[in-house]
């Protein structure tokens, strides 16, 4: 038995395709956070900026402006990670924040994702490499912009 259909029946029993909300900084950060958890990575979640003080009412510093979200550490190694939802930039802060951690040799990294960050974290495990054998620090390609 032959069954005809229009091609308006045979649209209509189509998967219909379902469009995801975008990501937020917040769904990057859990992706980033859980990867490094699940590594071993302990994380700190860092604030900047200004907030009153409880006890007096007096404005206090945190951390300098342009500060990383997140400080992760395993063992003696460490390292700032600032998360950015997709196609997300750097403010003026922490552009200054980034450039001052790269001439001090601070181990620090911006994503916008969890695929951007596992990469731009495996580039910086090739430059320590690169660095204990005595090396170039920069090697050829590696950018954390």
């Amino acid at each position: 038995m032959t069954v005809h259909m229009s091609p308006a029946e045979v649209a209509a029993l189509q998967p219909k395709r379902v469009a995801l909300p975008p990501l937020t900084e917040a769904d990057i950060t859990r992706q980033i956070k859980g990867y490094m958890e699940s590594q071993g990575w302990f994380s700190i979640r860092l604030q900047s900026g200004m907030v009153r003080g409880m006890t007096r009412g007096t404005p206090m510093r945190l951390n300098a402006n342009g500060t990383p979200d997140w400080l992760f550490m395993k063992g003696t190694r460490y390292l700032f990670v600032e998360m950015k939802r997709p196609r997300g930039k750097l403010s003026q802060d922490q552009e200054k924040w980034f450039a001052m951690a790269d001439r001090r040799g601070f181990p620090a990294i911006w994503a916008d994702g969890l695929g951007a960050f596992i990469e731009k974290l495996q580039a910086y495990e090739r430059i320590k490499e690169i660095r204990k054998a005595g090396g170039d620090t920069k090697p050829e390609g590696f950018r954390n912009r």
